[in-house]
């Protein structure tokens, strides 16, 4: 079985350039696999991630600039889906800690757009659409 989180993140911190609290927090995004956190910390998928955590942000944006990141990230051959369960998990935390239930249904709508990934459909338009119902 894996080390505890805390443990992973403070062995990770030693050999790498981000501080074990960030650490612990990425790795609570993805369940505690460090082949997952590898992947993500990829030059290519952290700089999708943060994109995506700016369009989740709740900060409005235009139609124009949501459009220009949900273009970018589907530009690339990144796995949109890995990268919208790391911001249902950190949006349920959110919730859990703020105790708005109001935004549950945020998770749901983001799990359909996981559902609409794996068909043939365009990435950006479930994108585009997706960022447009959350705000």
């Amino acid at each position: 079985s894996a080390p505890p989180i805390p443990e992973m993140a403070a062995q990770m911190a030693a050999t790498g350039n981000l501080p074990k609290e960030k650490l612990i927090a990425m790795l609570e995004d993805v369940d505690g696999s460090a082949g997952l956190l590898s992947e993500i910390l990829a030059d290519e998928m952290a700089g999708a991630l943060e994109n995506l955590t700016r369009l989740f942000s709740g900060k409005p944006f235009s139609f124009s600039d949501t459009a220009a990141v949900a273009q970018e990230l589907t530009r690339k051959e990144i796995d949109l889906s890995l990268l919208l369960e790391v911001q249902k998990k950190r949006l349920f935390r959110r919730i859990v800690a703020d105790g708005n239930l109001r935004d549950l249904g945020k998770i749901d709508r983001i799990s359909q757009a996981q559902r609409d990934l794996e068909g043939n459909v365009n990435k950006q338009l479930v994108l585009e659409n997706l960022v447009m119902e959350l705000l």
